[in-house]
């Protein structure tokens, strides 16, 4: 029977990599380096699925996962015919076509991906097949080093054709299974339109905007009420990121010791922030162009800390 995940750890932290295959497989997150919970001393744990109440739409994911995005690709496949969809595999064009919709469902033929351990640890590489000219090798290690976890990218183009797309981290994160609401406070120095999150917050279903919920206070947010049948939803395009020498943002809550952060080590290109009862998503996206025969590397680090770290 194939192992379902690989657990990191050392004296401060122990984070559950979900292998591929090992787990409900989403057609639109990367199976490769899902993290599926962290716990930092044995105590605080911080990640949560992305519903967790049955009947929700859901796209399967959990913890820290990343997505690949090039939606417009499916436009290029007629009904039947396939279109790579990085990270997951070559999905086949439903009837209606169009871009990529995370809501359709595609029948899929993963792509290979291959993993290996080496102690704090463990390497992914997902292999390419060419379709529409696009292809691409993609290696991916998470590591563990006291308190930090370390996401590191390189997308490797095999193909025919520029790969002109965009990366994201989808982090479910909460502290403490904490359920989200008053106490939370999320901290974002390099976003310029931060005052307009007391405008995301809206009912579930309907999606009638609720007054109340959110609030700026310089460049952090609190939440001001429980997140019962609400979510809520922000863009920030490229322009209105400030520049910085560093892209961090910090998730804590005044119940708890424990908090997590978030250090992009390259310069957004958008960043989304979401969230409903149970996680909130800071969502910073990296621009990946890549010319035939090159290579493109990106990496992210999670600090997870409470008062003895």
């Amino acid at each position: 029977m194939k192992n379902q995940s690989v657990v990191l750890c050392n004296n401060t932290l122990q984070a559950t990599v979900r292998l591929p295959g090992g787990g409900q497989e989403s057609q639109r997150f990367d199976a490769a380096a899902v993290v599926e919970q962290v716990v930092l001393h044995g105590r605080h744990r911080f990640c949560q699925p992305e519903q967790k109440y049955a009947g929700r739409r859901t796209c399967h994911g959990v913890g820290l996962c990343g997505e690949f995005v090039w939606n417009e690709l499916a436009d290029e496949a007629s009904a039947g015919e396939l279109f790579p969809k990085l990270g997951v595999g070559l999905m086949t064009q439903c009837r209606q076509g169009g871009p990529y919709d995370m809501w359709k469902h595609y029948e899929v033929n993963p792509f290979e991906t291959e993993s290996v351990v080496f102690g704090n640890r463990i390497e992914f590489v997902q292999h390419p097949v060419l379709c529409l000219g696009i292809a691409a090798r993609i290696h991916k290690s998470v590591e563990i080093r006291g308190n930090a976890l370390s996401v590191t990218t390189t997308i490797e183009n095999t193909g025919e054709r520029v790969l002109d797309l965009f990366e994201y981290q989808h982090n479910f994160v909460a502290l403490d299974d904490i359920p989200i609401g008053p106490g939370y406070t999320l901290d974002i120095p390099f976003d310029e339109t931060i005052c307009e999150i007391s405008e995301a917050a809206k009912k579930l279903g309907d999606e009638t905007p609720l007054e109340g919920v959110l609030r700026a206070q310089g460049q952090t947010i609190h939440f001001d009420r429980q997140f019962d049948d609400m979510f809520f939803h922000k863009t920030t395009p490229e322009d209105k990121i400030k520049t910085l020498p560093l892209y961090r943002w910090t998730l804590g809550h005044s119940d708890t010791p424990a908090s997590v952060s978030e250090t992009c080590h390259f310069a957004p290109s958008r960043l989304v922030l979401w969230g409903n009862e149970n996680n909130i998503c800071a969502e910073v996206y990296v621009k990946i162009h890549v010319e035939p025969g090159k290579r493109q590397t990106f990496a992210r680090t999670w600090h997870f800390e409470d008062s003895e770290t």
